[in-house]
C-alpha cells in the first residue's frame, strides 16, 4: 500500500523552496520549472543572488551556447572559489565566531569545535604549504584519511588554491590506491599514520613498502595520530593517561601541524606524538619550515 506525505501548510510556508518562489515573482513550483527550462540562465542567475554565491571577478555571461548545449560555457569570465562562499564571506560578520564544524570521535566524549574563524586559519595554514610545494590550479591532490577535522581542512585547503582533490576511502588497500594514484597523476598525498576502527587502532600506512610506477606524487603530508602508535582505543583510556580530553571541558583548537616527505613514503616507521596525552588527530610535527 502506498503512503503519500503531505507536509503540512506551515512547513511549506517555511520551506527554502516558498522563499525562493518569494524571491524570484514565481507563484508555484511547476510555473518556476517551465520558465527555468525556457530560460537555465535566469535560474542561475537568481540562485546565484538566492544563496549569496561570490564572485572573485563577476561573469560577463552566466550561460554561453554559442558552441551548442553540449558545450554550455557557465559563469564565462568569472572566477569564485568554494572557499569564498563557505568561509571568506563571513570574515567581519558576527558568522564568523560561531561554530562552523562539530567533530566527534569514536567515542562520544572526544569532541572537537572549530569556528569559522579558526578553521579559515588552519585551511590558509595547509594551502600556503601546498602553495610552497609548488603545488597549484588543476595539480591533483589525494587525501587519504579517516574522518578527522584535518580532513576537512586538507578538503578546503587543496579547492583554495585551485588545486583537484582526488578523494580517497581510508579502507581501500594497497592495490586500489596506487591504481587510483597513477591514473590520476597526483602530485601529492595528504595522509594520515592511523586510525581508529570500531575501537582499535588501524594503520593507514601499511603499503609504504611498494612502489608508486609509472607515476609518483612529489610529496606526502602526514597527518600524524594517537591511532597510528597508541596500543589501547581511545574508549578504554582514561582522561589522565589515554589521551582521552574531559568531556566538561572547553575544547582549544590550536593550529594543526604537519609532516612533510619528499619523495614521498607512507612510513611504517612509528612517529612518536609529542604529547602522547593528545586525542586521536592531535599533530606531533611542525609546519614551521614553511
Amino acid at each position: 500500500m502506498a503512503y503519500l506525505w503531505t507536509p503540512p501548510a506551515e512547513l511549506v510556508e517555511k520551506s527554502n523552496l516558498s522563499a525562493f518562489l518569494r524571491a524570484t515573482g514565481q507563484p508555484d513550483y511547476d510555473t518556476l520549472a517551465a520558465k527555468a527550462d525556457i530560460d537555465p540562465a535566469w535560474l542561475a542567475q537568481e540562485v546565484f543572488g538566492f544563496c549569496d554565491v561570490r564572485f572573485y571577478r563577476k561573469p560577463e555571461k552566466i550561460l554561453d551556447l554559442a558552441r551548442g548545449e553540449p558545450w554550455a560555457r557557465w559563469c564565462v569570465g568569472g572566477t569564485t572559489n568554494i572557499v569564498l562562499n563557505c568561509i571568506d564571506k563571513h570574515r567581519g560578520t558576527e558568522v564568523w565566531d560561531k561554530t562552523f564544524l562539530l567533530w566527534e570521535g569514536e567515542d562520544r566524549r572526544e569532541q572537537r569545535r572549530l569556528s569559522y574563524a579558526e578553521f579559515a586559519f588552519a585551511v590558509e595554514r595547509l594551502a600556503s604549504g601546498l602553495r610552497k610545494l609548488g603545488i597549484g590550479k588543476g595539480d591533483v591532490v589525494a587525501i587519504y584519511m579517516p574522518n578527522l577535522p584535518e580532513t576537512f581542512i586538507a578538503f578546503f585547503a587543496i579547492l583554495k588554491i585551485g588545486a583537484i582533490v582526488m578523494p580517497l576511502f581510508s579502507g581501500f588497500g594497497p592495490d586500489p590506491i596506487r591504481a587510483r594514484l597513477n591514473h590520476g597523476e597526483a602530485k601529492a598525498v595528504i595522509t594520515a599514520n592511523g586510525t581508529w576502527r570500531r575501537g582499535a587502532p588501524a594503520p593507514l600506512n601499511r603499503f609504504s613498502t611498494r612502489p608508486w610506477r609509472p607515476h609518483q606524487p612529489s610529496s606526502t603530508l602526514s597527518w600524524q595520530t594517537a591511532a597510528g602508535s597508541a596500543s589501547t582505543p581511545p574508549s578504554r583510556r582514561d582522561a589522565t593517561t589515554g589521551g582521552m580530553r574531559s568531556p566538561r571541558r572547553r575544547q582549544t583548537f590550536r593550529p594543526s601541524r604537519w609532516t612533510r616527505k619528499i619523495p614521498p613514503s607512507f612510513s611504517t616507521r612509528r612517529v612518536r606524538p609529542a604529547n602522547q596525552r593528545a586525542a586521536c588527530g592531535r599533530i606531533s610535527a611542525s609546519l614551521a619550515q614553511w
